[in-house]
């Protein structure tokens, strides 16, 4: 959304968001620095996470400092609907790259109801399309990369993945 990106995204510009120094108050305010833990350590703690220790180990911040944000204007009026049945929070990552590697521990336990599969960005085709103009056809690809991470058949994710998107868009 708009806040996501501009107020604690990379869109703020504001390089505290990315010092594993900054206050627990600038951390609490880096989605950067928060999805890096969360995907790292697989929880986030309202103390632990922004200990001083935590913040500055060298893996997290290697991810953290991988993370960039971008405004999806769809989904900041979803952020902003309402109506609570319509808003949305949450963020889009990529899980189809070789080095995404915590990203895709993360795919493959999330609960089936949390996520959908797109094709939005025609620079992130997945293999074995990469190089190429990324297209809505190549959901599918993904989708496979999804189920193969997750144990399980194509038509069990397109199934739960469908009902997510029907969910989230009102279909």
């Amino acid at each position: 959304s708009h806040h996501t990106h501009y107020v604690i995204g990379t869109g703020s510009n504001d390089p505290q968001k990315m010092d594993p120094n900054a206050s627990r108050e600038t951390l609490d305010h880096s989605i950067m620095y928060i999805f890096a833990v969360a995907l790292e350590d697989g929880k986030w703690h309202h103390v632990n996470s922004y200990k001083k220790a935590r913040a500055n180990k060298k893996s997290t911040i290697k991810i953290w400092h991988s993370i960039k944000t971008h405004e999806d204007k769809k989904w900041t009026k979803k952020y902003h609907d309402p109506n609570p049945k319509n808003k949305c929070f949450g963020a889009k990552v990529v899980v189809t790259f070789k080095n995404a590697s915590i990203v895709q521990e993360c795919a493959s336990k999330c609960p089936d109801d949390s996520f959908m599969v797109e094709t939005d960005s025609p620079y992130l085709a997945p293999i074995p399309f990469r190089g190429k103009r990324c297209e809505p056809m190549y959901v599918k690809n993904t989708t496979e990369f999804i189920a193969d991470l997750r144990r399980t058949s194509l038509e069990k994710i397109s199934d739960s993945t469908s009902r997510n998107a029907d969910s989230f868009f009102n279909f």
